[in-house]
């Protein structure tokens, strides 16, 4: 197979049709990642709320964990894109080789370095102790699977790269519909096989994420864009480019892990007031998924239209494309966002029937989703700095707002006795601050000096 007929320049499309090509596919690939989290949170709420309290605990730990993984990932689609720009196919296989070893040797340290530690970072959170006891057997089968999390991230992102999100969403529509088929069997047993419980989800999740990684590497082997894993693949690897990846990749990465390590921090100050409110914010967490994962899949198209762009050294251009990106967003989040607002306590029962938990959630969705309508632009343009290779901003914007929430949400929740509402305040506020901030910092255009010397 031709490697030139299995990508696509964007910067030979109009606009419109450019960013409908990469954030469409994009979005409703994000959406099926939503559609896959609600099935987990339908599942175990099933359970009861100490349940999903505990995988609300995982959950944020796991975030930080992937969020290491996006050196990778960001790094991937990044070089990949702009390489697509410079028309060098060659360079996709070797860019790509990198992001595979670096994924792949980092998830593997992760797993060793984390796995004595998982039940004393638990006890650090505050929980009680049978949340603690639950999410310390959920969390060690994705320990377990990080090596193939973190190798997953960087294929599917090659694919973006390449200006295909048709792929991606197919290979998540496809791990859907086997997670929604493998969750109850994999908790609950079916005829001599005995269920797993919560952990039973967890390893339905590594089997989804395995049959992704397979099917990925298969597609770009045969389209002639994966390494070659006969030749000899240590000789093919040079340190200058491991040190490009983590230069592009590191700020997000950062961002990513802070950003998880503060929910940790909040999760502390949330546990305070018992398990329900952890179990509210985490359910709540996959109801606005929608929402932001909407977000992510523009800020996916964002950093291939501006990769490519820039790698044509069409600088201008690029910028008129990520503020385009960012209205049509807008557009798109609008409604999802009245959705959710108009109908929440019912959106809430379907997953769980404590009352405790349905008015605590609820509460949580109405300060917090309307933020969404500005606070998008941080997501979007993130990836827009990603793909001009000026990963920067989202390190020394988005870092110190988002470390503000825990001594903001202590001081509202427990000084002025505001409760778990205090916390949905800080994240809403800073939410508001960091969009808006990055929007200014993209419109002054200095990033354009980075790239020129990036190239």
């Amino acid at each position: 197979m031709n490697p030139d007929r299995t990508h696509t320049n964007l910067t030979e499309m109009p606009l419109p049709r450019a960013i409908a090509k990469m954030a469409i596919p994009s979005s409703l690939m994000m959406l099926a990642e939503s559609l896959y989290h609600v099935v987990d949170a339908f599942w175990v709420g099933k359970l009861g709320a100490e349940p999903m309290a505990s995988v609300t605990a995982v959950s944020f730990i796991l975030w930080s964990l992937t969020s290491v993984g996006e050196l990778g990932d960001v790094a991937a689609q990044t070089l990949v894109a702009q390489s697509v720009g410079a028309g060098n196919v060659e360079r996709v296989r070797n860019r790509l080789r990198h992001c595979l070893t670096l994924a792949f040797f980092l998830g593997l340290a992760l797993c060793m370095l984390i796995l004595p530690l998982r039940k004393t970072m638990f006890d650090l959170v505050g929980l009680e102790p049978r949340v603690i006891a639950m999410a310390s057997d959920y969390m060690l089968p994705w320990l377990i699977g990080l090596p193939v999390v973190f190798l997953t991230l960087p294929v599917l992102a090659a694919f973006r790269g390449l200006g295909d999100t048709s792929t991606p969403l197919k290979l998540m529509l496809v791990i859907v519909c086997v997670n929604a088929w493998l969750d109850p069997l994999m908790i609950w047993g079916v005829g001599p096989f005995e269920g797993l419980g919560l952990a039973g989800a967890a390893w339905a999740s590594i089997i989804c994420h395995v049959i992704a990684l397979g099917l990925g590497a298969w597609l770009l082997h045969r389209r002639g864009f994966f390494p070659d894993l006969t030749r000899r693949w240590r000789g093919n690897l040079h340190w200058k480019w491991f040190g490009k990846i983590i230069s592009i990749g590191l700020p997000i990465a950062s961002n990513g892990v802070l950003f998880s390590l503060i929910y940790v921090g909040l999760t502390k100050v949330i546990a305070s007031f018992g398990s329900a409110p952890v179990a509210a914010i985490g359910l709540g967490h996959r109801i606005e998924s929608f929402p932001y994962f909407i977000a992510v899949g523009f800020s996916m198209a964002a950093t291939s239209l501006a990769g490519q762009y820039v790698g044509a050294g069409r600088y201008e251009d690029a910028a008129h494309a990520v503020w385009k990106t960012c209205l049509y967003c807008f557009v798109a989040i609008v409604p999802v966002v009245a959705v959710i607002l108009v109908a929440i306590e019912p959106i809430v029962r379907f997953f769980i029937d404590d009352p405790a938990v349905v008015a605590i959630c609820s509460e949580y969705l109405r300060i917090v989703g309307i933020c969404w309508l500005i606070g998008f632009l941080e997501i979007v343009l993130t990836g827009a700095f990603s793909g001009v290779a000026n990963s920067m901003p989202a390190l020394l914007i988005c870092t110190p707002l988002t470390a503000m929430r825990i001594p903001l949400a202590y001081l509202l929740a427990v000084t002025l006795n505001w409760g778990p509402s205090g916390v949905w305040w800080a994240i809403a506020l800073s939410s508001v601050a960091k969009g808006l901030l990055m929007a200014f910092w993209f419109s002054r255009k200095r990033w354009i000096k980075t790239s020129v010397q990036a190239a």
